[in-house]
Formats: structure tokens, C-alpha cells, sequence
């Protein structure tokens, strides 16, 4: 969630991390009382902190979102600072689900945010590389302006490009392999996530988690093909300039059913391949246009529907999606039938509705700026999307040996 600006009279100077004011030497027996930039007869190699990730979580107030727990740690997930604070404004909305933070949790503490800024300054210099995940938003929350940041949002660029940012639990699970925010958000385990993944990012090189990079990646049919593996690949065209390499063949197609029937073409050949894919994409593509239609009918001024969006409401009904799914069922009957005995015949889902997901998440995008005269982003909007998209983030793999 985004936080409120800083008040009034309060320039982001007065909250700025100064190398002057902030740095000091670092040894063996921890922080020194000296300058970084003084003389001292004993330099020592790490001065301060190099890296510190943080996660801040916020609550609802009067006044809007503000700071009510921070958590940082260092390079090796050692916790230097978790403090829990109490907001200035009233609380209006733990926001629990999210936050993790209870009514519970807060009774009894005291600390307040100039009591988390002087120790977060404490421990992170001018010169420190701060990581963390949208870091605006936490530095927003603290109140705190710093200018060396590792920001895992825009470290892993989302595939759409901006503005759509990858949340830290699809990067953890796509690049750690670890499942988090499974319920209520734990800033410990978020600082450190984001930890874990701007060390990937330094170990790999920039291109890791890129387009760049999955595009020099070792292809299947290229492994497959070195431990003599015979490989075919039906596909559309720009699936086959991507995918088909080496001693692979490619047979374009223009639809699921050329690639239904050119593969029961290809079984049939007698060719000996071990390995043949294709991809039936007519079911991913109704859902496409089914979300552009939604997002052209949104943009309507309301009242009674146009003809056009009659027309698009007639055209992408729950009958339509019936019938795409059994196509496809059929579409998968006759792939089956066409093989011969012993073959695993193995169905990738994917991910599902993703083109839903990035409507929404334009839809967030635009609600929270006001554009366009838009109604604000609720905190029950929030809950559908993050339904929405833990949902349809998740694929499924089949998998049948003919007998």
C-alpha cells in the first residue's frame, strides 16, 4: 500500500540519511563512535552496513496509511531492527491480512515513528544499499529519503513492462523457490526475500530475471537433442523462431486445429521422434479478448449499454467459454488417440487468467492516482485482486502413459 505524503512543513531534508551525520566506522567489536570519513588507525574493511533490506508494514489511519511495524536486515538475514509503532492517528484499519499487525500486538508500545527513524538512521548510512520491494512506499511510510536503493520490483521487471511490478511472493516462489505471505505478511521474512533476491541479481548479472536472460537460456529441444533426442515442435511462427533450435523440426501451424492435425501427421510419420509439443491457444486467447471487452465496457460513462457492448456481452458469455473448453477437451481426445502405445502424453496448463490479472492491475494503477476520474482503490478492491491473482498464478500439469 502507498503512504501519505510527509505533513506539511516537513522537507524530505529533515529526513534525509547524511553521510556527516550518520556514517561511522565498523569493526570486530561492532559500530565505532568515529565518522567513516575521519582518520582511524584501525580501517576497518566493512565500514557501517553495506547492505540492509527492509519491509515496513501499514495500517489504515484517519490520515491514511502509516508505519506500524519496520524490519531490517543484513546481507546474511540476521535481524537488526524489528520494532512495532504506534501511528500518530488513530487506526481506522489494522489491515491484518496484510499487515500482520493486531490491535493485540500494538496495546502497550510506545514507540512512535521519530523513535524508528533515529534508530533506522542509526543503522543505515548515506552510503548504504538499501534493499527492499517497492521501496518507495516504505521510505514514504518512514518518512525517510534515501538515494541508494536495490528495489527488487524493478530489479526483476514484470514481463508487461511498467506499470505492472511482479508482487515479492511471485518472484520468491519463480526465482527462490519459496512459498511466502501464505495468510498475513511477515516483514522479517519480506526483508528477507528481497534480500535473498537482490543477491541473485548481484551473483547472476543484470540480465538475471529478464527477458534478456530467459532468451540465452539453454533451450529443451537442445538438451534433449544432445543426448540424441529426436525433437518436433508445432507451433505458430513466432513460437517456432524462439523455441526451434538445432536439429529440431518445425512444422508452423495457424490455429488448434492445424496443430492438432499436424501432429497426428507427425506421430503417424514414422520419423522416431521422442519428443514433440505444440500449444493450443484458443481458449488463452478468448480470455484475452474477453478482458479487453470488460476493460472497453468500463470505460463507458454508464447508463444503459451501447449496442457495441451488447454485441461484446453476447460474444464472450459463460456459453462461449463452455464451448472453448470443450474444443479443447476434443482438441486433447484426438492428440491422445493419435499416439502410439507407451507415450507419456503430458498437458500443461500454464497460468490461468492472467489477462484478467493485468486488466485489474491496470485498473489499481489508475484508482489509486485518481486518473481519469476514477474512484479510489478500497481495501475490498485489494482483497478480489489478491484473490484473483493467487488464483490464477497457479498452473497445473497432467500427465498419462498410453497403454
Amino acid at each position: 500500500p502507498s503512504a501519505p505524503p510527509p505533513p506539511p512543513g516537513d522537507t524530505p531534508a529533515d529526513h534525509s540519511s547524511s553521510p556527516a551525520n550518520n556514517n561511522h566506522n565498523q569493526n570486530a567489536n561492532g559500530p565505532c563512535d568515529r565518522p567513516c570519513d575521519a582518520p582511524c588507525d584501525d580501517p576497518c574493511d566493512d565500514p557501517c552496513e553495506r547492505m540492509v533490506a527492509m519491509d515496513c508494514e501499514m495500517c489504515v489511519t484517519a490520515e491514511g496509511f502509516a508505519l506500524t511495524r519496520i524490519s531490517l536486515v543484513d546481507r546474511e538475514g540476521r535481524v537488526l531492527m524489528d520494532e512495532l509503532v504506534v501511528p500518530d492517528s488513530p487506526i481506522t484499519d489494522y489491515n491484518t491480512r496484510y499487515s500482520g499487525i493486531t490491535e493485540q500486538m500494538l496495546k502497550g508500545v510506545k514507540t512512535r515513528l521519530k523513535d524508528v527513524q533515529e534508530r533506522f538512521l542509526s543503522l543505515v548510512s548515506a552510503e548504504t544499499l538499501l534493499v527492499g520491494h517497492s521501496l518507495d512506499n516504505d521510505l514514504q511510510a518512514l518518512r525517510v529519503l534515501h538515494a541508494r536503493v536495490l528495489d527488487t520490483a524493478l530489479l526483476f521487471p514484470h514481463p508487461k513492462g511498467p506499470p505492472f511490478k511482479s508482487a515479492l511472493k511471485v518472484l520468491a516462489l519463480r526465482f527462490l523457490k519459496r512459498r511466502i505471505q501464505d495468510g498475513s505478511h511477515d516483514s522479517i521474512i519480506d526483508a528477507r526475500t528481497a534480500m535473498d533476491l537482490a543477491n541473485l541479481k548481484i551473483k547472476h548479472g543484470p540480465t538475471y530475471g529478464t527477458s534478456e536472460y530467459e532468451g540465452s537460456a539453454t533451450k529443451l529441444v537442445d538438451v534433449l537433442g544432445d543426448h540424441g533426442r529426436k525433437c518436433c515442435l508445432v507451433d505458430r511462427r513466432e513460437s517456432l523462431m524462439r523455441f526451434a533450435t538445432g536439429s529440431a523440426a518445425a512444422v508452423p501451424v495457424f490455429s488448434d486445429a492445424d496443430a492438432v492435425q499436424a501432429l497426428g501427421k507427425q506421430v503417424a510419420s514414422g520419423a522416431g521422434y521422442h519428443f514433440l509439443c505444440t500449444q493450443l491457444i484458443d481458449l488463452s486467447m478468448f480470455l484475452y479478448h474477453r478482458s479487453l471487452s470488460k476493460h472497453a465496457d468500463a470505460g463507458g460513462e454508464g447508463g444503459a449499454p451501447s449496442s457495441s457492448q451488447k454485441a461484446r456481452q453476447q460474444q464472450y458469455t459463460d456459453q462461449d467459454l463452455d464451448n472453448h473448453l470443450r474444443r479443447l477437451d476434443d482438441s486433447l481426445a484426438k492428440i491422445y488417440a493419435a499416439l502410439p502405445a507407451n507415450t507419456l502424453l503430458m498437458v500443461a496448463t500454464g497460468q490461468g487468467d492472467t489477462a484478467e490479472v493485468r486488466r485489474q492491475q491496470e485498473q489499481k494503477f489508475k484508482r489509486q492516482r485518481q486518473i481519469e476520474g476514477m474512484p479510489p482503490w478500497t481495501l475490498a478492491d485489494e482483497d478480489a485482486y489478491a484473490d484473483l491473482a493467487n488464483r490464477e498464478i497457479l498452473g497445473l500439469c497432467f500427465c498419462k502413459v498410453k497403454h
